[in-house]
């Protein structure tokens, strides 16, 4: 995904994607983004609009975005989660399918 990268360069975004996906999930929980309805050019036209008007606002979004990036997704960081996930796959006696995927990104 490209959210890491845009989260690194410390700049708040603007997603036309479905609400329940995990971009969506990380705008909405740290505050360094803005998420759209697919298809829907009005609420991306008033997005647009709302950060034009708000420099202050995106100011602090992107320190957010920059934040977020070196305290959750650093790579040292997320492969040491990745790694945790894995080993704690391998103490399980379910088989590793059994995880479900909300389980995978929390621990992300």
């Amino acid at each position: 995904s490209k959210i890491y990268g845009i989260l690194g360069a410390g700049r708040p975004f603007v997603a036309m994607l479905d609400e329940s996906s995990d971009v969506a999930r990380i705008a909405r929980q740290h505050g360094v983004g803005f998420v759209v309805p697919p298809g829907n050019v009005r609420a991306l036209a008033a997005v647009l609009r709302r950060a034009a008007g708000a420099p202050d606002e995106l100011a602090h979004m992107g320190r957010r975005a920059r934040l977020l990036a070196e305290q959750k997704y650093d790579r040292k960081i997320a492969t040491r989660r990745f790694a945790d996930a894995l080993a704690e796959l391998g103490g399980r006696a379910a088989a590793p399918s059994q995880m479900d995927a909300a389980s995978l990104r929390q621990a992300f």
